[in-house]
């Protein structure tokens, strides 16, 4: 396949008329019952037999790809900007709040964890992390987390 710059070329020269492009790059446009084929803007158009035609592509599908093709970047890039942010952002935090952010996962894992041990369905699993996260104070929910841990398994040492 092309790239984005060769797509836009194909779109950029092509005559205003024109509906597709075929594989060896002359524009295809059909009108008044017959079809014509020309290679640039500048080019004037010729009459060609349909036995002629190549394999053509639609321009409006090019237009479309390359639009995608520019939201992809687009997003690429908002995806690279954000995991670098993320990561100076963790980089940057003191050693306590790491610690806390480390801690907040490990609970979460081992609320989920304990849903689905003891049965509980998939979303009422996460219902249960989050409002663990919400509700409760860390020393407090790691307490609830561990008992609950050694009801349903009492050879557990605990959640965490």
């Amino acid at each position: 396949m092309e790239t984005l710059e060769e797509l836009k070329a194909i779109i950029e020269n092509a005559p205003d008329d024109a509906s597709s492009v075929d594989a060896e790059g002359y524009y295809i446009k059909f009108s008044n019952g017959s079809y014509y084929c020309c290679a640039s803007k500048l080019d004037s158009w010729r009459r060609i037999e349909k036995s002629e035609l190549l394999t053509t592509r639609s321009l409006s599908d090019i237009k479309r790809i390359v639009e995608l093709m520019e939201i992809n970047a687009e997003t690429q890039k908002q995806r690279a900007s954000s995991s670098e942010a993320y990561g100076k952002f963790i980089n940057n935090m003191g050693r306590d709040h790491k610690l806390d952010l480390m801690l907040s996962n490990s609970i979460v894992n081992q609320c989920i964890n304990l849903g689905h041990v003891s049965g509980m369905s998939e979303v009422e699993t996460l219902k249960f992390a989050i409002a663990a996260m919400i509700k409760l104070s860390d020393d407090d929910l790691k307490n609830k987390i561990d008992l609950a841990m050694r009801r349903v398994n009492p050879y557990s040492k605990g959640a965490l």
